[in-house]
Order: structure tokens, then sequence, then C-alpha cells
């Protein structure tokens, strides 16, 4: 049976079950946290196969959205764009959680978005370990999984702390969403003044009930809060990563959805299957040359043998003719700029520029890859390769569109990513 870990994420806190229970691991507070948590998932016994995450950092970017459309992430994406610009780059990590309606009839969310990118150095890390990241999910995705706050529509309150700092998620009468992360020293009594401005918003005779997460050593005093007649429930952490287990990967919540994602490597192996199918393509004037010798009756065993032996030959490629169709249709599925923007990457890429992957979303596209040569310089292979981009016409007019931010006055930097659109 395949093993899987689910681990949270909280705070400057990897907590994650071992065979001696769960377990909290600190982060470095200024060092790069992926080698620890790359490290503690491969500790484990057996070693995973398959992560998900509960994704709940303190400085995890939040916005509480009140006025909007339903509909799936490319939609969201779309209609968001304008206010949250980062939406519009297929390279963005985000998340939103579960969608509610507003006393307008219209919709919100709350809106999370990775902007240190950590959720993608992680998954990249892993899969390189051949450890497949089933999704990744914020707090609130687990919390709306069980009870109070479970209904959407109903007014509620979580409280979520570990050593390393507190979360409170709250629906507000109105169906309003809002969720605080609280951290640094005394964070337990400023938690305290979180619970209490959260509960100004309920009137006294209906306050909402109340779940209640301690994972910490020093246990929080509910009595000494706002909390002390709220009769909370309560679950321990053990419980939050098995509610995590079960989080469906097909949610707008999943920080790391499926996405076409085109690795040029293996584009060009694909290449490389094409050239030797080319002697496929005549298969059907072989075989009715073979046909047409034994209809007539002439007698040439010989040939007869060696065309079938090139049938058989021919027959033995089926499965790399499957892979070349399969190609054919995902080409097919991104027409237009589409193709010409992956003819332009295979055809006019200068050989000083690595091309590392091509993310299409949407009618916007992500290049992301090294220049080996020209980096604090105006000119070289990168400015030649944006050219030949950006003259990529068919007779209507261009087929791409590059950000302005793709042709910087200086390229700053080895590592680039090139934004554009579809025409």
């Amino acid at each position: 049976m395949e093993k899987i870990c689910t681990i949270l994420w909280f705070g400057k806190q990897l907590v994650l079950k071992t065979t001696e229970g769960v377990e909290g691991l600190p982060l470095p507070e200024k060092e790069d946290p992926i080698p620890l948590v790359m490290a503690a998932i491969e500790a484990l016994e057996p070693r995973p196969k398959t992560v998900r995450i509960i994704y709940q950092p303190a400085d995890l970017e939040m916005h509480a959205v009140d006025d909007m459309s339903k509909g799936n992430r490319n939609v969201i994406a779309d209609t968001l764009g304008a206010d949250y610009p980062a939406l519009r780059n297929p390279a963005t990590v985000w998340s939103a959680s579960r969608l509610h309606k507003t006393e307008d009839g219209r919709y919100g969310t709350l809106l999370w978005i990775d902007s240190k990118l950590r959720l993608a150095r992680l998954r990249g890390a892993l899969e390189q370990k051949k450890i497949k990241v089933e999704g990744a999910w914020p707090l609130v995705s687990v919390l709306e999984e069980v009870e109070p706050t479970k209904t959407p529509n109903s007014p509620a309150m979580a409280v979520v702390l570990t050593d390393a700092g507190g979360f409170v998620y709250a629906v507000a009468p109105g169906g309003g969403r809002t969720a605080t992360f609280v951290t640094g020293y005394g964070f337990r009594q400023q938690l305290g003044g979180v619970v209490k401005t959260a509960l100004s918003h309920y009137s006294t005779s209906e306050r909402p009930p109340v779940l209640v997460v301690d994972g910490g050593v020093e246990k929080w005093d509910i009595g000494a809060t706002e909390l002390a007649d709220s009769s909370p429930l309560t679950l321990n952490l053990e419980e939050i990563l098995a509610v995590g287990e079960k989080l469906p990967p097909r949610s707008l919540a999943n920080f790391l959805p499926r996405e076409l994602v085109l690795r040029v490597d293996r584009i060009l192996q694909w290449a490389t299957v094409a050239v030797a199918a080319a002697a496929v393509l005549s298969l059907a004037a072989y075989y009715h040359q073979y046909r047409g010798l034994v209809a007539s009756g002439i007698e040439q065993d010989r040939i007869a043998q060696a065309l079938r032996a090139e049938v058989a030959t021919y027959k033995a490629n089926q499965a790399k003719m499957q892979e070349i169709d399969q190609l054919d249709r995902e080409m097919e599925t991104t027409a237009g700029g589409r193709m010409a923007l992956l003819k332009a990457i295979m055809r006019d890429k200068p050989r000083e520029v690595t091309v590392h992957t091509l993310t299409i979303s949407n009618n916007t596209f992500a290049i992301q890859g090294t220049a080996h040569e020209g980096a604090g310089s105006n000119q070289g292979p990168y400015y030649a390769f944006l050219d030949k981009l950006a003259a990529e016409n068919k007779a209507g007019g261009p087929l791409l569109a590059l950000d302005k931010e793709a042709r910087p006055a200086v390229l700053p930097e080895a590592e680039f990513t090139i934004n554009g659109t579809f025409k």
C-alpha cells in the first residue's frame, strides 16, 4: 500500500506524525526552511511516496474577498486579476478557500498567495527525490471539514495553537470570514485579544460555537479568555492531520492543482521519437505492394518475406506512434499562439539560453530559464530570444504578447522569467 504522509506547516514549526507520535520541529527563523522540511520527510519510516501539505506559515499572504462571481480557477484568476495582479502570472501559487454567499447575493472567499514561492520549491525538491506532492491546502480547508466550522453559513470560530503561534478563524453572522495568525513572544496573551475582537462581531446572547486545537506543550489557559463560558469543542493535532488526508485535490483551495506544464526536455525527446517514426509513415505503401504481389499470384516469396519482416518492424513501433499521437492531441489543445510558442522555443532558442519550464494556463504563459551569457548587459542571447518570440506572427497580426517586464533595460541576473499572453 502506498505510504501517504500529511504534514502541517504552521508558522515556524513543522508538525508531522512519526513512529513516536505527532512531533513538532522548529523551522529556522532566517535561513531557508526547505532543506529542513525535506530532511524531516525523508527521515520518516517508512519513507513516504506521496505527501500532502497543510500550509499555514505566519507570513502567508491573505486577502478577504467579498464581491466576486462563482467559477473555477481560471475564472477567479481573470476576475480578481485586476485587484491582485499576481493571479495573472501562471507561475503564482495561490488558493481560494471554499466560496460562500454574501448578504448581497455575491460570493466571497479567503484568497491565499504564496508570495515566498516556498511551496513550488518544496514540490520541485520532493519530486527530484521521487516523492509526489498530492496537494497543499491552507489550514482553513481543514477547519471547514470539522464541526462547528463545517457549516458554511452558520457563525462559528476556531482557534488553533502550538508552541509556534496561534491561528483564529471566524465566520461572522453575515457570512464573512476572517483569519489571523499570532506569533512571537507572549503570543498566547495576544491570542486572547484577537479572540476578544472576533467575538465583538457577535451579539452577547448569540455567541458562536467554538473549536479549540491546542497542540502546544504549554497549554493555553482558556479560562482566562473570553471563551471561558463557551464550552468549546476540542481536537488534537493528530486528528487535524487525519482530516488533511481526506481533502479533495480537485478544489479551489489546493495551492498545487494539476496544470499544463510542458517540460522542454520532454518535448525534445518526443521530437527524437518523431524522427525515428518517419519510416512508419510508409507502412501503407509497403503493405499495399505486398498485397498486390499475392493477388497477382507472382511467386516472389523472398520479396514477400522481406516485406513481412518490414511490416513486423513497423508494427513494433506502434508504441512510439501512440506517443506521437498523444503529443499531437496535446498540441492541438494548445493551438494558435501556443503552437507558435512551442515551435519558437524548439527552433529559435539560442544555445546560450536554457529553458527549464514552460507553464501554460488559460491565455497566459510563463517561461523560466537561465541565460548563460549577457547578465548585466542589454545585449546578448536573452534579448535575441525575446526578439524571436515577439516575431511570431500570423496574417492578422502577432500571436504572442510579452509583458513589459520581460525586456528590462539591463538583464539583472542569469535566472529569468518571461511572462506573456496569447493573442
